[in-house]
């Protein structure tokens, strides 16, 4: 079980050592997503932080966590094209009370998010639309939370979104109200 806790008006960093972080200014709904959209196939999470590194381009914010699984051909997200397509989501997620929650990220292809630093969703390949294993994660401190996600799509239909329960209850779709950047 991981511990991660949230100073009010603050984003918790480790579940090792809290640091105090400057407050957060007004938060703006939505993710930020950078994208690279690639011409050729990708296939692991470290190709496809090289290439968000050299070619990623910040687009417009994306509303939420929540990216059903499409049809072979539909675009990946809000990017332009349905294939070869890499992305970087960063933002933060309102979690309102403290309490044992459980998370799991459903992706399709490979997936690496991490929630106030500590990693929730992980997978590292090609796939179809399929969850990542459930990660519990402690909330001591209701707050906002950094999360962020490295995500690519090689071919086919896509897909990223994720669970959440508290304390044991059955795992539900996050809403999308509770995302911000």
């Amino acid at each position: 079980m991981v511990v991660i806790a949230c100073v009010a008006g603050a984003v918790g960093s480790s579940a090792i050592a809290s640091e105090l972080s400057a407050p957060i200014p007004i938060v703006k709904p939505g993710l930020k997503v950078t994208y690279a959209e690639a011409p050729k196939k990708i296939k692991s999470l470290e190709q496809a932080r090289e290439l968000i590194d050299t070619i990623g381009a910040p687009a417009d914010p994306v509303p939420a966590f929540d990216f059903r699984d499409t049809e072979d051909g539909d675009p990946v997200m809000t990017a332009s094209q349905p294939h070869n397509v890499a992305a970087e989501i960063t933002g933060l997620i309102r979690i309102d009370e403290p309490g044992s929650y459980q998370f799991e990220v459903y992706s399709n292809d490979g997936v690496e998010t991490k929630l106030g630093g500590q990693t929730i969703g992980y997978f590292d390949g090609v796939q179809g639309c399929e969850g990542n294993g459930v990660t519990e994660v402690e909330i001591t401190e209701p707050g906002w939370y950094e999360l962020t996600t490295l995500y690519f799509q090689k071919g086919g239909s896509s897909c990223l979104m994720m669970k959440w329960g508290k304390d044991g209850a059955e795992l539900d779709w996050v809403p999308n109200d509770i995302f911000g950047h």
